[in-house]
Parts: C-alpha cells; structure tokens; sequence
C-alpha cells in the first residue's frame, strides 16, 4: 500500500467526510460493474448482496481507514475482543430483545403520514412488500448447504460489512467532532435510514444506539459485530426451521398484537441485560 495514505495524518473534519463520499460512490459503483460483468442477475441474489454488502459498507471503510490519523486496526476498533462474560451476555441480550423490537415494529406501523404525502406512504408500503418478497425468497429454503450459505450471507458478512462502516468509519470520523454520544445517534439514524424501510425505522434507530454503545462500552468493534450477527442469524435460523416444517410461532409476531405483554417484559428484562452487558465490558476494557 502506497505510503501516502498513512502520512496523511492531520486531515479535517471536512477533507475526511469528502474523502469517505468518494470512496462510498468507487466501491459502490464499483460493486456494480463487478455484478454486470460477471452477468449476475436476480436469480443470483445471494450472489449479488454479498458482493453489494462488502462493496458499499466494508471496502469504503477499510480504506477510509488508512487515512486517518491512527492506526486502521485502532480507528475501526478491531484490535482487541471484549471479554467472555460480556459478551455472552450480549448474545442473550439480541435474543430476549426480539420481542420488545417486535413490538416497536408495531407502533412504528401504526404511524400515518399526512394526506397530502399519500404517494409516498404507498411507495414506501410497495417498498415494505418487496423487502418481504426477496427476504421470503432468499430465506424460504431447506437445504443445510443453502442455510449455512445464507448464514454467510445474511449474518456474517452483513454484520461485519456494516459494523466496519457505521460503528467502525462513521463513528470514529464523527466522534472527533461531535463526541461519541452524539456520534451513536446520527450513525444510528443513518443506520437506519439506510435499510430503506419507514415502518422499521425506530427499531433500526435503537438498534444502531444499542450497536453504538456496545462499542463505546468494549471499545471492541468485534462486541457489536456478534451482536449484530446473533439479530440476523436468528431470522435465518428461524426460516430455515420454518421451512423444514417444524411448527413454530413466529418470531417476527412475539411482543405483537395479543401477545404486547411479551414485549414489555421484553423491555424489562433487556434494560437489566444492557446494564450487565455495560458493567462487564467497561470492566473488560480497563
């Protein structure tokens, strides 16, 4: 790698926001040519979100990296694990939290745009229909082969793709500016504007603050990252089982409808967690 990327150490705040725009439009653009030339198509789904995933979230990450004024391994946070306990903890923590997130979901369902903005509520419902269309698609499957293929595919790459970018680059160029609180919830809200999905939106936001403070916690990118990994892992585990016949309720309903007392206690016994996930991993990091 050239020298000039590690002797650039004093940019702005200014120079590193541009410098991580152009390298989010090379890869992206980049990411595209590559599916147009190797002639995937829409058959080839997992094939072109894995390539998608890594070409806009974790190539402009890394390299954004390089010109930072510290090293890539300390900047993105990937130089050392939190501790066991904590992180166990965190694993339990995205499980007890589905139901609460469930029941969020809901609410956020239930918020109406103005009359005058009917078109793009429909946009954003036709929206909604085909992320579930190509989520059906893609998880809808039997094979084992294919399970561990979309585990890759939909909870490993993803969650370390998006971590190095949001927790990881984002974070760490926002923070010198506006502290690491602050930093948390704008990443957190682009986070989740990014997912393109309105009626997830306030989920995905406390999700991102969630991710955020698990990092700032373990100073550890790799603690969000598992934790990142466990959320997605679970659907597709849970669609494969689904899809093999097993009788299950499902997972996306806990804490909905009848069922809202489940998300409450959800909430109760998430808040306990993320205060013993915090105590564990601030301990680790000292």
């Amino acid at each position: 790698m050239p020298d000039i990327f590690f002797k650039k150490r004093n940019l702005n705040f200014a120079t590193k926001i541009f410098i991580f725009i152009l390298l989010i439009f090379f890869f992206t653009v980049l990411s595209s040519v590559l599916v147009l030339v190797i002639g995937l198509t829409n058959n080839d789904l997992r094939a072109v979100q894995l390539i998608q995933t890594i070409g806009l979230f974790a190539m402009p990450a890394l390299f954004v990296s390089l010109t930072w004024g510290e090293s890539p391994r300390v900047f993105l946070g990937i130089n050392r694990m939190g501790n066991a306990k904590g992180i166990t903890v965190v694993i339990v923590l995205m499980v007890v939290l589905i139901p609460f997130i469930n029941l969020l979901s809901d609410l956020n369902h239930h918020i109406r745009l103005p009359e005058y903005m009917s078109g793009i509520a429909r946009q954003m419902e036709k929206t909604e229909q085909d992320i579930d269309r190509l989520q059906q698609q893609l998880l809808g499957i039997r094979s084992f082969s294919m399970f561990l293929l979309n585990l890759l595919v939909v909870a490993v790459v993803p969650a370390i793709s998006e971590e190095l970018f949001f927790r990881g680059a984002f974070i760490g160029l926002l923070r010198t500016k506006t502290g690491f609180h602050t930093a948390i919830w704008v990443t957190a809200a682009l986070f989740s504007i990014l997912h393109f999905q309105f009626y997830g939106f306030f989920p995905r936001l406390l999700l991102g603050a969630l991710l955020g403070y698990l990092y700032l916690w373990s100073n550890s990118l790799w603690v969000p990252v598992i934790a990142h990994f466990i959320n997605n892992a679970v659907v597709v585990f849970f669609y494969y089982l689904v899809s093999n016949g097993l009788k299950l309720p499902d997972v996306d309903k806990a804490g909905t409808g009848d069922t809202w007392w489940l998300g409450l206690i959800s909430l109760a016994i998430t808040a306990l967690l993320v205060w013993l996930a915090k105590r564990l991993l601030v301990v680790s990091r000292k």
